[in-house]
Formats: C-alpha cells, structure tokens, sequence
C-alpha cells in the first residue's frame, strides 16, 4: 500500500475541530461510529486466541467468578438469609457490577493507553471511552445468556419483563460510559487515577448490594450513610435486572432516580472530556 493510498484511509479521521459545540462534536462522532466499534470487535475477536479454550473463557471466567462468590458468601458467610433464590440474586449483581467496573478501568486508559494513536490522527477522543464501553457491552452479551440458564435452572420464570431488558442495558451503560468520560480525562492528566480506581471498586462492590441487600445497611449504619449509598444509581440499577429476572420488587421512583442520574452522569462526564480534548496526547 503506498503512503498516498495510507493517507486515504484514515483521512476521514482528521476533521475534528477541538473548538465546536457539543452537538457538533456529537455529529463528528457519529460520522466515525465505525472507527468506535472496529476496535472492540477486533479487541473481542483476539482476546483469547492464544488459548486452549478460546472464547469459551468468555463464559467461563464469569462462571467461575460466580462459584467462588457463592462459595464464601452464600455457603461460608450465610448472606443469602432471607435472600430468595440467592445464587441467582447473586450472579445478577456480580455480572452487572462488572460490567460497570470493567468499563470505567478501561475507560481509565483508552487516552493513556493509545497515545500513538491519538497523537497521529485527528479524530473525536470521545470515541476511544465509547469503544472500551462497547467492547465490554459485548462480554456482557455472554454473561446475559448465562442469566438466562441461571433463571431456568433455579426455577424462575421469564415473563413480558425480559423485553425490557436493553432499556435496562441501555440506561447502565449510559450511567458506565458517563463515568468512564470523567477517568479517562482524570486518568490523562493524573496517572495514579488509574491505579485508584480497583480499589474503589473493591470497595463499591460492597457498598451497592452486589453480594449483601443493601438494606440490611440500614440497621447496620447510620441513617445518613445508609441513605448516601441508597442513593447511588448503581444500586438501583442492579435492582432493575433482579426485577427482570427473578420479580424483585422495583418502584417507579427507583426507575426515575437511575435514570435522572445516569442522564446527569453522561452529560457532566461528556462536557468534562470534550473540554481537555486538546489536550490529550501531549507530552
């Protein structure tokens, strides 16, 4: 391929004017949407080609995730009193958790980690977090058909809710891809940010009812702590796929809450990375 014929194929990626509006920006980004998908499907394609199993680790690694938590907290630890169902209950929040964690670790690094890239061609960054977001949408995709068996398997019965299942899917990956906006600015300037964000997680997954109801908080802790984490939309969204799937009880208000702050979540998180995009990938 000769260098003329190298420059018109990313030549569609060096129009990105660093001072238009949002919506603008936004029109830039859909016109490249290929440029956000490629990477990912190429990144999911490869991921484990060199080993035995390949894409069967896809449903293992969550598999086996799920039988150690049971292990400690459904058989050794007992939190699954007064839980129906728990082993179910319990994949739920683990799979959905994830895919949050996992989607704001690598939108940490989407700018750090490509900076040959970014410094040789003139493209939307925000591209980069969405791709790290779509690439994880599609491990989850694996993970859901897991949910699936589970439900069967443990007795439960799938109803007309499983049709609202990617509006679920959609408002937490809104909620996931606002937070990796903010990280991935953070993480730009600050590197230790990504070092950070594990142990944040490691944290959360304690905090936001993934393996222990959220309520039980409530004679545990202090009214306004137990309120501060009822209040993260995390907790209502993990609440949203048990509905889903196993008829937990989910209201109105819950639904409104997860979507008023994941909206709020996108937008700050979006205008917070487009504001440093000249920034990013400078020495």
């Amino acid at each position: 391929m000769t260098t003329d014929e190298r420059h018109d194929d990313t030549s569609h990626l060096r129009t990105t004017d660093v001072s238009q509006s949002a919506i603008a920006y936004l029109r830039h980004m859909w016109a490249r949407r290929h440029f956000a998908y490629s990477m990912p499907a190429e990144r999911f394609r490869s991921r484990h080609q060199n080993t035995v199993l390949g894409n069967v680790w896809n449903l293992l690694n969550p598999l086996l995730t799920a039988g150690v938590y049971y292990l400690i907290f459904g058989v050794i630890l007992n939190a699954s009193r007064g839980v129906d169902n728990y082993i179910l209950w319990l994949v739920i929040g683990l799979f959905a958790f994830r895919l949050t964690s996992s989607t704001v670790g690598r939108g940490a690094t989407s700018i750090t980690a490509r900076q040959g890239l970014v410094r040789s061609l003139r493209f939307p960054r925000a591209l980069l977090p969405v791709s790290t977001t779509i690439g994880e949408i599609m491990t989850f995709t694996f993970e859901v058909s897991i949910l699936f068996v589970f439900a069967f398997a443990t007795g439960e019965s799938i109803s007309w809710k499983v049709l609202l299942l990617p509006f679920v899917v959609a408002l937490h990956t809104v909620f996931n891809l606002g937070l990796a906006f903010i990280v991935a600015r953070l993480n730009d300037s600050f590197r230790d940010v990504q070092q950070i964000i594990p142990f944040v997680f490691m944290l959360a997954r304690y905090l936001v009812g993934v393996m222990v109801p959220i309520d039980r908080f409530a004679d545990a802790a202090p009214a306004p702590i137990y309120y501060t984490l009822a209040w993260n939309p995390m907790v209502q969204i993990l609440e949203l796929y048990r509905w889903i799937f196993m008829d937990v009880p989910v209201s109105l208000y819950d639904v409104a809450h997860a979507l008023v702050l994941a909206v709020a979540v996108l937008a700050v998180g979006f205008k917070f990375f487009i504001g440093a995009e000249h920034r990013y990938g400078r020495p």
